[in-house]
Formats: structure tokens, sequence, C-alpha cells
């Protein structure tokens, strides 16, 4: 499975559910270099900062994206305190 190609993937049959937490898993080919524990040390040394580089300092929580306005809004009346508080009600029942 790819997420990049399509992230609707990590929801198939799972759409009432939200994530809570996930794995990262890194992975690279030493060979002969893992049976000798200093080349280990300094290849694990190599490789931690760079996976914090390229995923660990990208991570933040997750917020809810503000309420779109909607493109029908063309009166005063759809613009009305009232109108918007109902709208605003609705966005507050699904966070």
């Amino acid at each position: 499975m790819d997420l990049f190609g399509d992230v609707k993937i990590a929801c198939k049959q799972r759409e009432h559910l939200s994530p809570h937490n996930f794995h990262v898993l890194a992975s690279k080919r030493l060979g002969g270099r893992f049976a000798q524990q200093t080349n280990f040390i300094s290849d694990f040394q190599d490789i931690v900062p760079a996976l914090y580089g390229d995923v660990g300092s990208k991570l933040a929580a997750w917020k809810k994206s503000a309420p779109k306005i909607k493109e029908d809004r063309s009166s005063s009346v759809d613009v009305s305190t009232e109108a918007l508080a109902e709208d605003a009600s609705k966005f507050e029942q699904y966070g």
C-alpha cells in the first residue's frame, strides 16, 4: 500500500474511526556492517537524525480546519448573525 498515492486507502471500511497513533518504520540495508558493533553504532547515529529531520520534525497535532464559507452566500440574510450561528452549531456537532 502506498499512502502517498492514495490516502483514502487508510480509511477503507473504517470511516467511523479516527487515528490515535501510528508507527514509523525506517529500514536501511547494512549488509555485513551490522555484524560489527562500531559500524552499527556509527550507522545508527547517522540514521536517527536523518529520520527525525525527514519525519519527526514535521509532526504536529492534527487540527480541524475552519468551516468553508458557502459560495451561495449572496444575500444579507445568508450572512446574518442567525444564519452564521446556525452553521457554527452544525460545525461544532462534528468537532
